[in-house]
């Protein structure tokens, strides 16, 4: 049966129970329309699953007696676990798409679940033994690993809202700093199988899952971490150089994976173009990873409708990063000086970016780049017919575009204010 005709038969039927499956249907439509681009219904499933899972008191912690049957501890993991994947998509959804978060963590006490594979027999496995073996930190992996990982990394989100660490106009950059460390100090928590780069790989060939559940949580580390030291990348350069690495480690072919290679695609032309290097091998990695997106993003081109907008734009990307070492490699390059602040001398001395100072230097973006390649994605009616459906369009990733470079200039001299593209 095709995935898009359950909505509509789970409409026909009725699904008005109290119910955890209910819960788990809105989350799993709100995941299809996500990675299908449709965005603002993707919001509206994931917000039917949020308050139906209010409404059953997932997101309140459940006293139980203190010797539960195997049958009532099953049942609280499962409970926690349908919670746990909730409040993982409020999170990113609203980190990711600059959405209000549905769930207010004061509100919530639920303990998250733990390490540990449901038996099919519930009996078979007694809770004592199932806690006992969750807590070793050389455990084996279980199917819920890598997704117990991603609820404490919306946890690091949620702190990064509430702190203020994703606006601009941040006071205290120690908070940024802060969460950085404890972010990539998660890791540390993961079965050595799902651990990147120090992983345990005999697994591997027995479960092809793996290292698409390892690839899956780097590319969630490096997107947060690109999401938090992106407002900052015009004030801090240390931010800026986080951002630029974070955004190098974006590049997998899986279909989930469209949306947030297009976004480091962005972040790192912006950066390499606003800030230029003097360093011409970074610009020539720079120029190697647009390539290796694009190509990355051809293989799901066909199962995936964000693909085919992302690869216009990227190339628009590739072209400012080409242009720049064209520049830097044939042209002249003004020696640029310094500007924003930093908290750690090595990073101020290494010398790998240059900051663009207001007086000197203005990129003169909408002559450069090609933007006829992104806008050829209009001369197909049929695609033109479609935009409606996929809202993660050329449109979309133009405007967002636009708004990473208005945070990563608003300090610079007002010459540099206003539309990146001219005339489009």
């Amino acid at each position: 049966m095709r995935v898009r005709f359950i909505p509509l038969i789970v409409q026909l039927l009725g699904n008005h129970n109290r119910c955890i499956a209910a819960v788990v249907h809105d989350l799993i439509r709100a995941a299809w329309l996500k990675n299908c681009g449709r965005g603002a219904q993707a919001w509206h499933a994931l917000s039917d699953s949020v308050r139906k899972a209010q409404d059953l008191n997932l997101h309140q912690k459940r006293r139980l007696s203190e010797n539960p049957s195997p049958e009532d501890f099953w049942n609280e993991q499962w409970r926690r676990r349908v919670w746990a994947m909730v409040l993982i998509w409020d999170s990113n959804m609203s980190i990711l798409l600059g959405r209000p978060r549905l769930i207010n963590s004061m509100d919530c006490d639920a303990e998250p679940p733990i390490d540990c594979d449901i038996p099919q027999d519930l009996e078979s496995l007694h809770p004592s033994v199932a806690q006992s073996f969750a807590s070793d930190r050389d455990r084996p992996f279980s199917s819920f690993s890598m997704n117990l990982f991603m609820y404490s990394l919306s946890q690091k989100i949620n702190d990064i809202r509430d702190s203020g660490a994703d606006k601009r106009n941040l006071r205290d950059y120690t908070v940024v700093q802060r969460l950085h460390f404890e972010i990539l100090s998660l890791l540390d928590t993961l079965p050595p199988v799902l651990r990147p780069g120090n992983a345990d790989y005999s697994w591997d060939l027995q479960m092809p899952v793996i290292p698409r559940q390892r690839q899956k949580i780097y590319t969630g580390v490096h997107s947060l971490i690109l999401a938090l030291h992106r407002p900052h990348v015009a004030r801090y350069l240390e931010s800026r150089q986080r951002a630029q690495e974070a955004a190098f480690n974006h590049h997998y072919a899986y279909f989930g994976n469209a949306f947030f290679s297009i976004d480091a695609s962005i972040v790192l032309s912006t950066i390499l173009s606003v800030y230029p290097c003097e360093d011409t091998s970074v610009l020539q990695r720079g120029m190697l990873a647009m390539q290796l997106a694009m190509g990355q993003l051809g293989l799901i081109e066909k199962q995936n409708e964000l693909a085919s907008p992302g690869i216009n734009i990227i190339r628009s990307c590739y072209q400012t990063i080409k242009d720049k070492y064209n520049e830097r490699k044939f042209g002249a390059f003004p020696n640029l000086s310094g500007q924003g602040q930093t908290t750690d001398d090595s990073i101020l001395n290494s010398g790998n970016l240059s900051t663009t100072h207001s007086g000197q230097f203005v990129p003169e973006f909408g002559v450069d780049m090609n933007w006829e390649s992104v806008s050829s994605s209009f001369a197909d009616p049929e695609q033109a017919s479609q935009l409606g459906r996929n809202e993660f369009d050329t449109p979309f990733w133009i405007d967002y575009r636009q708004q990473v470079f208005t945070d990563s200039t608003f300090l610079l001299d007002g010459t540099m204010d206003g539309d990146m593209f001219g005339p489009f």
